[in-house]
This record gives C-alpha cells, structure tokens and sequence, in this order.
C-alpha cells in the first residue's frame, strides 16, 4: 500500500460486517446485484467481498443540497491500471478532511487489523475533495494519497480503534474546502442527540446514486445500544459495542448508512448555534437499516489522541477544550497550497 504507517487500518464490511453497497457483489463472478436481492443476514465480510469495488449506499436519505454543502466530505476511490494502459476508479469509502493535509477515514478501509494490509485490487487510492456527482465532477479536486495511517490499537475482528488518517501529499486550499470541525465535548455524545450521516446513496431501481446524500439518525446511548435484539454480544451477536465506538439509528430501523458508507462521518447538529461537529466514523452494523440494529460508528471523542499526535494543525480547526491536555501535537513546516 502506497505510503502505508505501521500504525495501520483497511477494508470494507459492515454488521459484524463493516459498510458496504447499495448494489452488492457476487463473491464468484464480481458481478453486481440488486441489493433487495441480497438477505438482510448476507455477511458482506468475505476475502472475495472485500477484494470486490465497493459502492455506496444511505438508506432513505435526501440528497445534500446544494452541492458544495459539506466541503469537507470527500470520496476515496481505488485506482487500478487497465489493459490499454489507461486508469479505471472505483468508488471505495467515505472520508472527512480534518485538515489542509489530512483526511479521517475508517482504518477497516485500509487494513485487515492494525499493521496488516489488506488485500486490495487497486494500484493506488486517490481522494475526490468536494466531491458531489460523481457522474459530472464539477466542483471535486482529485488528490493523491500519501501515508495511510492506521490506529495502532486497531482490531479488525471487533472493529475497536476503527479510524485512520490519510496524509496528502499536497494542501488542500482551506479557503475553497473547509476542514471539518471534530468534536472534543462528551455533551455533543448523549442519547436522542441530533446527527446526520453523509454519503453517496441509490436512486428508485436500486442503482448507485451519483449524487451525495444524508440521513438523520438521533445518537444512541451504549446501553440501548447493547441491550437484547441489538448488539449484546455472544451467544445473541458476534459482534458488541465498546468504549470506542457510538451507535445512532432508530429503534425500529428504516434510515441508516450501509456498505460502501464506510469512513464517512456521522454529524452532530448543534441546536443552538446550527455548529455542525463531527462525532463518528462510519463503521459496522447488521444489515442496513434492520430494527434494533442501529449503525456503529467509530467515535471522534475517543479517537481525539491519535488524531492529535498526526495533524499538527488540528487545533486549527478543531480547537481542544479549555482543560484538555494537548501534549504530543505534532509540529510539521506547512507545504505550498496546490488546490
């Protein structure tokens, strides 16, 4: 993998599976399929799956408008040389830019569990910032990648620690497309809290929708969260909640992110002052959209002293709390603006 950390993260599954498609993939073939042809028990998390492009998909959202909305949600796509010596892209995960140098993803994008790779049929990854249509790239910039950096806790069998940052090569013009502000404020993380999920969505016929698109889905408390016909663990569930993670989602399902979100943010809005914080990364569930299985989201608040020791302008754009330790920011000289 093209600059890869030792502190690492990749791949793309959801429900113990992590969060794939709208349009899913025949493990044997690559071929796609509707997705109301696959079984809501399907289990996305298979060598072949993951090696499949992955597609996105927010289930009964509404398409962000206008374009240009969130400047800071971006898509990373898969680049892989084809016979005629060309490039072909496949849409892959979701990100945020947290920085003019760095983008926020989930680490089972990139890696099996931390320090190992996963094994992917791209060449190299590239980051769309802006992105929108992907069908009429209008106001994207597409971005080279630098180092994948990987949670070093980072365990793929549970999906703790699932976050990783993306160092780019080159800056990303501040001005044109805003950082994302991340949340450092345990009161933005109380059950019934206003949120919203960003991704690329489906249209009618169940085809991958070209255009960027949110749902709302109030936060949810760890304790509704584990509780029996959610995610209490085994025997009832391969797969539970922990300290790392924050779930959001209805009791009886309907609206939710899904395969493909993945690395996406999930969104507090604050109802006082309209801010909009960043307190998750699109991670894993059972599903999409199932009652009682809410969506799981890698938490921002828990991720705060890895992604301080990465950015070195974090604070820039996502000042720390009057009282929080800021020791371990990194210092790094600013690279010239190229966007």
């Amino acid at each position: 993998m093209t600059g890869a950390n030792t502190e690492k993260a990749f791949s793309s599954r959801r429900g113990a599976q992590a969060r794939e498609p709208s349009v899913s993939f025949d493990p044997a073939t690559g071929a796609a399929v509707p997705f109301e042809d696959v079984h809501p028990s399907f289990v996305y998390d298979t060598p072949q799956l993951l090696r499949a492009p992955v597609q996105a998909r927010i289930v009964n959202g509404q398409e962000v408008s206008p374009a240009g909305k969130y400047p800071w949600m971006v898509g990373i796509v898969g680049v892989r040389t084809n016979v005629l010596g060309g490039t072909d892209e496949s849409f892959w995960c979701g990100g945020t830019l947290v920085s003019p140098d760095f983008v926020m993803s989930a680490s089972h994008c990139f890696f099996d569990t931390a320090g190992v790779p996963a094994n992917t049929p791209f060449d190299f990854f590239r980051v769309k910032v802006g992105a929108h249509d992907i069908d009429e790239p209008i106001l994207e910039r597409d971005v080279p990648l630098g180092d994948i950096i990987g949670h070093p806790s980072y365990v793929g069998a549970t999906f703790e620690n699932d976050v990783a940052l993306l160092r780019l090569p080159v800056s990303v013009d501040p001005a044109a497309f805003a950082p994302a502000r991340l949340s450092w404020d345990a009161s933005d993380y109380v059950e019934g809290a206003d949120a919203f999920v960003v991704g690329w969505g489906t249209n009618e016929n169940q085809a991958l929708n070209p255009k960027l698109h949110q749902a709302t889905v109030p936060l949810v408390s760890r304790e509704t969260c584990t509780a029996p016909g959610s995610y209490p663990g085994p025997p009832e569930t391969s797969a539970t909640v922990l300290d790392s993670m924050v779930c959001a989602g209805f009791p009886g399902g309907g609206v939710d992110a899904c395969q493909g979100d993945s690395g996406g943010p999930l969104v507090f809005a604050d109802k006082t002052s309209g801010a909009l914080r960043q307190v998750g990364i699109v991670s894993w569930g059972e599903g999409c959209a199932l009652p009682g299985k809410y969506g799981v989201y890698a938490s921002v608040l828990r991720a705060r002293g890895f992604v301080i020791r990465h950015v070195p302008d974090i604070q820039t754009y996502s000042p720390l709390p009057d009282g929080v330790d800021a020791q371990g920011t990194a210092r790094a000289a600013p690279r010239p603006i190229g966007l």
